[in-house]
């Protein structure tokens, strides 16, 4: 069995939308490192291919703080209790006045 990836004989485009800024601050990293973006983007389809999935590590960003966190945890235990709360914004101005009780 042979292992390399042959050389396509012809070429295939691929277009894609993307941010002006990215783009610009990506271009100078490449520029700098003497690779084009047609290069960088047949290296990405490449790794892809060759490791069988997205060459890094995807993840989703903590969109809670601690303290955040911290009071669904509340929430969903006072509801696991019955404890519930009907939230009524013309007497409370914000969550976190529920969850402190403060209703």
């Amino acid at each position: 069995m042979n292992s390399q990836v042959k050389q396509p004989t012809k070429s295939h485009y691929v277009q894609t939308r993307i941010d002006p800024e990215i783009k610009g601050k990506a271009e100078n990293v490449l520029k700098k490192l003497g690779i084009s973006p047609s290069q960088a983007i047949q290296m990405f389809y490449y790794q892809i291919y060759i490791q069988n999935g997205i060459p890094f590590n995807l993840s989703l960003p903590d969109f809670m703080t601690e303290e955040e966190e911290r009071k669904v945890a509340s929430a969903r235990e006072q509801i696991s209790r019955k404890e519930y709360v009907t939230y009524d914004p013309s007497k409370t101005d914000s969550l976190d006045s529920i969850l402190e009780g403060n209703v």
